[in-house]
């Protein structure tokens, strides 16, 4: 059987209003539709406008999912992993970040797929929902790891439930009926770790920098990678924080609008700013007519071909191996163990708490939407407190 021809719609503007025009079938009989899609302003300025076709290409995603369900042969209701497939997942490839839809479709290989396999829409329950959560943590997932693909699956239902497809989630109230690994516990280092690991990269500038830009300046390992040279501000002593790199996409969408910020740099972060600019100018030269002419590079940690260094190849290849020859030659209470740059983001927030006791201060380094976030992940007390405390109580009552 020929599959219907799916439609792009158009684009029309009236009265300062730009309109989705498409096909509809009523009651045997197709007519011209019109959906208003958004006001004429900066953003949705033409018809060849982004946010213009990326809004119509979203709509024109339901409009034909909406018209596949209801030319379908009722005896063949939808199944979820048609529904997936069809329609959800180009929705969300057309509405949310590249970090997310690539999330998604792991979880629905990984996880979903085989389980939905032979449910439709209308046929999926709550039981099914439920036995499934509680088969994962059986077989040892953790309690992040079953929320996410309860989410995913959810998301994918409630947006059938939008479409008018079926009239309830059955995911909304289930839940798994076992207990679940409960997640590890977050690592950070202390202030003397990341001096020893500061040292020893002393002959590598480039990896200095990433260091303390995430475990003094709390920048995400994203925010780090696509940092470019046009936000460095080293006069005022600012970086602006604009971009992301997420899987080797760089992208103007930090992971929050909260992220979007301008930090002001401490001295010594400022100081290894300057000393790896001017290597980074030395080393970028091109040959122009017998005589050496410096590039100036768009990156901070730029790669050969000129695009954001891959921040894992640069731990693999020339952080660990530093770290290695470190510990080789150094005593055991001063070895460096490698754990990420994601914990050095949270030492630079525990930093700043135990120094100033505010959380407010972390909450804006890191740049979170509320205190919450800070405290319950982020926040590393430092142990030794507690002994000097018992020690200076011990002293008050003694006197």
């Amino acid at each position: 059987m020929q599959r219907r021809r799916l439609q792009k719609g158009s684009l029309t503007l009236r009265s300062g209003t730009w309109y989705a025009r498409y096909y509809i079938t009523k009651n045997g009989q197709r007519k011209m539709h019109s959906h208003k899609l958004a006001i004429k302003d900066d953003l949705h300025y033409a018809k060849n406008a982004k946010a213009l076709r990326q809004k119509l290409a979203a709509h024109m995603v339901d409009v034909n999912a909406k018209a596949d369900h209801e030319t379908q042969d009722e005896k063949k209701p939808p199944t979820i992993g048609e529904f997936w497939e069809k329609t959800y997942y180009p929705w969300v490839e057309a509405n949310k970040r590249h970090s997310t839809h690539y999330s998604y479709g792991q979880i629905w290989n990984q996880f979903i797929r085989d389980h939905v396999k032979g449910h439709t829409l209308a046929g999926y329950r709550t039981s099914d929902a439920s036995k499934f959560l509680t088969g994962l943590a059986e077989q040892g997932y953790g309690r992040n790891t079953i929320s996410h693909v309860r989410s995913s699956l959810s998301g994918c239902l409630s947006h059938a439930v939008n479409l008018g497809l079926i009239d309830t989630n059955p995911v909304a109230a289930a839940k798994s009926l076992s207990k679940a690994k409960a997640p590890g516990k977050t690592e950070s280092y202390s202030l003397l770790e990341i001096e020893n690991l500061v040292t020893c990269l002393k002959d590598d500038p480039e990896c200095q920098l990433l260091i303390m830009l995430c475990g003094f300046q709390g920048l995400r390992p994203s925010e780090a990678q696509a940092l470019g040279w046009d936000c460095v501000d080293l006069d005022q002593g600012v970086i602006h924080l604009r971009r992301s790199v997420v899987r080797n996409i760089v992208s103007d969408l930090l992971k929050t609008d909260h992220a979007m910020a301008s930090l002001p740099l401490i001295g010594p972060v400022r100081d290894l700013f300057k000393a790896h600019r001017s290597a980074q100018r030395k080393a970028w030269t091109a040959d122009v007519h017998g005589q050496s002419v410096s590039i100036e590079p768009t990156w901070v940690f730029q790669n050969s071909a000129g695009k954001p260094l891959d921040l894992k190849d640069l731990v693999r290849k020339r952080i660990k191996p530093a770290i290695a020859k470190w510990n080789v030659s150094h005593a055991e209470q001063s070895q460096i163990m490698w754990k990420s740059l994601y914990a050095l983001r949270r030492s630079a927030s525990s930093f700043l708490w135990q120094l100033t006791g505010s959380v407010e201060a972390s909450q804006l380094l890191l740049r979170h939407r509320t205190p919450n976030v800070t405290i319950s992940h982020y926040l590393k007390a430092d142990r030794s407190g507690r002994v000097k405390g018992l020690k200076m109580l011990e002293q008050e009552i003694e006197d």
